[in-house]
């Protein structure tokens, strides 16, 4: 639905609940604004609570954040 934002990583394969995604490099940090921009671009990830501020669900391809975990919804993260 959102592959055209080019902010989701990109999927290789699924097999049983195994996912293979493409390798970006990794970051150390977010930025607020860049979590912010994710959620106003896909409402589905605008609610409180959820792990869009861990480093390790990004990585960075030609100075642009692509988000790798992007399985989340308000039900899964009502769990954390």
């Amino acid at each position: 639905k959102y592959k055209s934002l080019n902010l989701l990583a990109e999927l290789k394969w699924m097999y049983f609940g195994i996912v293979c995604q493409k390798r970006y490099s990794p970051v150390k940090r977010i930025p607020n604004k860049v979590v912010f921009q994710i959620k106003e671009l896909i409402p589905e990830f605008d609610f409180d609570n959820c792990d869009l501020y861990k480093s390790e669900n990004w990585g960075m391809e030609n100075k642009k954040y692509i988000l790798l975990d992007y399985g989340i919804n308000k039900h899964i993260a009502s769990l954390y």
